[in-house]
């Protein structure tokens, strides 16, 4: 076996995960409890923005996504991740796919539970 392997190495690499984890948790929490609990609830139109928080968002979106798809496989709030890391990004359909992970009701359930412990309302889910 290869010398970085052993000792340190693995500690830190094993702290980083904590941290990875940790991280994402909050994350997903915040933009969850966040949300208007009406935001899936009909369409609503893309609000305009300056281009330099739409590409930090949007770059943001792209880790947290990343991290949630990691989290499908490794323990963690994958799904809810995926969710999160949706949310932050900006692309065609994106309403739909949204629609598409909370209407998993593990997904939905989750989400409503995070906001009933913030004191907010449930999601609501239109068509």
């Amino acid at each position: 076996m290869a010398d970085w392997l052993g000792g340190w190495s693995l500690l830190w690499i094993g702290a980083a995960w904590v941290v990875v984890i940790l991280g994402a948790c909050i994350v997903v929490t915040v933009l969850l409890v966040r949300l208007p609990s009406d935001y899936f609830d009909g369409d609503r139109p893309p609000r305009g923005r300056h281009w330099g928080r739409r590409a930090a968002k949007n770059a943001a979106g792209v880790i947290v996504l990343l991290i949630g798809l990691a989290l499908l496989v490794l323990p963690g709030p994958g799904l809810l991740g995926v969710l999160a890391g949706v949310l932050l990004l900006d692309f065609p359909g994106k309403r739909a796919v949204e629609r598409w992970l909370l209407r998993r009701r593990h997904v939905l359930a989750a989400a409503n539970w995070l906001r009933r412990r913030a004191g907010r309302r449930p999601l609501v889910i239109g068509g």
